[in-house]
């Protein structure tokens, strides 16, 4: 479980009707909260969880990251299914692992989405996946 911050763009949704691209200046997510579980999920210790709390976009593969970013539009959109990505999460050692990120839209706070989800580990099914395709 997972409390995500979304603000600069993701916070005007007039403007977020028109691409753009992602990480532009303004453009932040933060993890408010998460859990023990998320945090060994992500293969990290609570410390380094801590240090990369902010500006997560730099945790996601650079081809996935428009992907995340697509999801606070999603969860606004289907406030009761939410919204679901599968991006790629890099950690420091410069291993990746996928991630089945499901985020549901909360409230608009001081000019910030709020939203909060889950994640699951899915780095051995799409393994698999890609083998059987061979």
């Amino acid at each position: 479980m997972f409390i995500l911050r979304f603000s600069g763009r993701f916070c005007n949704r007039r403007a977020r009707a028109a691409p753009a691209g992602c990480g532009r200046d303004g453009d932040n997510v933060d993890i408010v909260c998460f859990n023990n579980r998320f945090v060994r999920m992500a293969g990290l210790d609570a410390g380094t969880m801590e240090e990369r709390r902010y500006h997560i976009r730099d945790l996601f593969a650079e081809d996935d990251r428009e992907q995340f970013f697509s999801l606070p539009d999603g969860a606004y959109r289907d406030r009761i299914n939410g919204a679901k990505g599968l991006p790629r999460v890099c950690n420091p050692d410069g291993s990746i692992f996928r991630i089945k990120l499901l985020v549901y839209y909360l409230r608009d706070e001081n000019g910030q989405q709020i939203c909060y989800g889950s994640a699951m580990d899915m780095t051995e099914v799409m393994n698999l996946r890609d083998q059987l395709k061979l």
